[in-house]
């Protein structure tokens, strides 16, 4: 309001257009009122708050997987147990350590009473590809094993199932 009262005053007292233009293209560039864009700190801050919620987001959505992946190999674990019981009510014992889970998937040589295929032969395997692991502790007992997420066996990652603090 100010600027249009000033060059109001201006043009009554110097009567002419030209004198007004030249004033108000003055005013306005003291004003900063024809600027056009961003700045260069403007710029890097719009990139440093996208940069911060690009890398959150993918920590929340890479601990998700994560979380989910493991939830999966335990019930392909459950599901085997399931598929051995069924194998185990048909041939009257669960497989030996040297016929392992590959025996749900086509008949051992020399088992009577085999019923199969009880599972498919991409459900042998975890979440990550690997291959679980069976172990026959006796006829009725057995441990079913992942070498987990990094697919190395001894560490941290593992999953057992029956998990040894379900027993207690």
């Amino acid at each position: 309001i100010f600027l249009v009262q000033s060059v109001n005053n201006f043009h009554k007292e110097a009567g002419g257009t030209i004198m007004k233009q030249s004033c108000i293209n003055k005013d306005l560039v003291g004003l900063n009122i024809h600027k056009k864009g961003m700045t260069l700190i403007e710029i890097l801050i719009v990139i440093a708050l996208l940069g911060s919620l690009i890398a959150y987001l993918a920590t929340k959505l890479t601990g998700s997987k994560e979380h989910a992946e493991l939830q999966l190999a335990k019930m392909a674990m459950n599901r085997l147990h399931q598929d051995l019981d069924r194998f185990s009510l048909t041939v009257g014992r669960y497989p030996s350590a040297s016929e392992g889970l590959d025996a749900l998937v086509s008949k051992p040589g020399g088992v009577k009473g085999w019923a199969g295929p009880y599972t498919d032969k991409k459900n042998i395997k975890d979440p990550w590809g690997n291959k679980f692991d069976y172990q026959a502790k006796s006829r009725k007992e057995f441990v079913i094993t992942s070498s987990g997420p990094n697919g190395e066996w001894g560490d941290d990652d593992d999953l057992k199932y029956p998990d040894d603090e379900e027993n207690e």
